[in-house]
């Protein structure tokens, strides 16, 4: 059963959401993202990650890495991890 990492949409930037949201329902980055009404859901690529990742986004996917986790959900209510960054909306 794949892992995923439950993350709290405060650990990425509002211009990040929008890119997120921007690029929803493609593999542009080399990873699946699909959006729903309270977040996303974000695909961790095996290999190296896409250059054009924002850093604040780069720095969960490779705290999920750590966590042997390959799937990202991003929700409001999602859990805060204290050794990734926080933004405000």
């Amino acid at each position: 059963m794949p892992r995923y990492l439950d993350v709290s949409m405060q650990h990425i930037s509002p211009d990040t959401s929008e890119f997120l949201e921007f690029i929803s329902d493609t593999d542009a980055i080399l990873a699946t993202v699909a959006a729903y009404d309270y977040g996303f859901f974000l695909t961790v690529p095996p290999m190296e990650i896409h250059p054009d990742v924002p850093d604040d986004l780069r720095k969960v996917m490779e705290y999920a890495k750590l966590n042997q986790a390959s799937l990202i959900q991003f929700d409001a209510d999602g859990a805060f991890h204290p050794v990734l960054p926080t933004f405000e909306d």
